[in-house]
């Protein structure tokens, strides 16, 4: 029996934002740019140090995460992809089981 992996509840993008309060808050989205959960200091961390740093993230991340953390979409975002669309589902599940973050 084949094993099917979800990938829409694996984490893809790790965005971070500072709030008006100048907090950082972080939140983890998939590949589809839906919100999967809220992280703690310590996931988005690992998760920084194994994703692939996104220059210019796209609209559609800006919005989702602006409002999964609730800040503006023109926010300053630090993103950092964990997979690519390429990748197989095994190797997604492998990146996202290796930083803890799979939902």
């Amino acid at each position: 029996m084949v094993m099917v992996i979800d990938r829409k509840k694996l984490v893809c993008y790790v965005v971070a934002v500072k709030d008006a309060a100048g907090e950082q808050r972080c939140c983890a989205l998939n590949e589809d740019r839906q919100w999967l959960a809220n992280l703690g200091a310590e996931a988005a961390a690992t998760a920084e140090k194994i994703g692939v740093f996104c220059c210019n993230p796209s609209t559609e991340v800006r919005r989702a995460a602006a409002e999964a953390l609730g800040v503006a979409p023109d926010a300053e975002f630090v993103v950092h992809r964990l997979f690519q669309d390429s990748d197989s589902d095994e190797c997604a599940e492998v990146i996202a089981r290796k930083v803890g973050l799979l939902h």
